[in-house]
């Protein structure tokens, strides 16, 4: 597993994508409330009764992990592949 890179491609025109996580803790509540009222068929109940625990949850999730990410310039495809 050591040689296993994770690459996230994205067209140089669209935006990284983004975490409420990375928000503060009341900017998040506010997006969420905004987003369950705007697409209350897409943002399930995670951004609307269930964000209370969804936005915690991510906070304890997200914290190791960006911990072990390492930036990375931008992939080239090269001849190994």
């Amino acid at each position: 597993m050591k040689d296993v890179f994770l690459v996230n491609y994205r067209h140089s025109a669209s935006k990284p994508m983004k975490s409420i996580s990375q928000l503060p803790e009341e900017d998040a509540y506010k997006m969420a409330a905004q987003l369950y009222k705007n697409y209350p068929d897409r943002a399930h109940r995670r951004f609307g009764p269930d964000f209370k625990f969804y936005y915690p949850y991510r906070l304890k999730v997200e914290k190791p992990r960006e911990s072990r990410l390492v930036s990375r310039p931008s992939f080239v495809a090269g001849p190994n592949l």
